[in-house]
């Protein structure tokens, strides 16, 4: 499974500033690296390490963007957690079991209900129609097909990597997200705002 981690520009403001508003972190010097180790409320941690600039592929598709799943036995501890930590809250489903996250430079976190803490597969989410996607990569000989439920549409693609590289962060399916779904039955966005991109940076307050 992937494990779930951030990028910031500054650690000790971000940690500073996570401890402030009440959950657990602190400084931690690591074999290649400084970084900041978060400790959630369900027993959960993960690293946010220093933002490292990267150049942009000008082939990549922008509307394209990562998802990390966290699964908790307590949504609403996460939910404070993810808070804390910068990510701005989304939706939540009005079971309670699914409260979804967005970070500074896009991407998303999804935290989902499950019996015991772990980290979740990686995903993707796609801010246009996945049909787009789905006939790109049919034509590339990739096998891949669109699930269509009540609560969201989602592409499903076969890992070609995953008979090699079993433990790679994805598992046997690629799942990628239609994000910007008209019907957003079962969720509600917090009071008063809409879903919008999120930031993660604690110190560019």
């Amino acid at each position: 499974m992937a494990q779930l981690g951030f990028e910031v520009r500054d650690l000790e403001i971000f940690a500073s500033r996570t401890v402030a508003d009440g959950t657990a972190a602190e400084i931690v010097h690591r074999e290649h690296q400084t970084s900041v180790e978060v400790r959630d409320r369900d027993g959960l941690s993960f690293f946010v390490n220093t933002a490292e600039p990267l150049e942009s592929d000008p082939a990549a598709d922008g509307r394209l963007s990562v998802n990390m799943l966290w699964l908790t036995p307590d949504v609403p501890a996460a939910i404070t957690d993810l808070s804390n930590i910068g990510a701005r809250l989304l939706k939540t489903a009005d079971n309670g079991h699914i409260a979804d996250f967005a970070a500074k430079n896009s991407g998303k976190i999804m935290a989902h209900f499950a019996k015991t803490a772990a980290h979740g597969p990686l995903g993707f989410g796609y801010h246009g129609k996945v049909e787009e996607l789905l006939e790109r990569l049919l034509a590339a000989g990739i096998d891949a097909h669109l699930i269509d439920e009540s609560y969201g549409r989602t592409l499903h693609i076969t890992n070609p990597d995953f008979a090699d590289q079993p433990s790679n962060p994805t598992g046997p399916t690629i799942w990628v997200n239609e994000e910007d779904q008209p019907d957003q039955y079962g969720y509600t966005a917090p009071s008063g705002t809409a879903p919008q991109a999120a930031r993660l940076d604690r110190d560019s307050n």
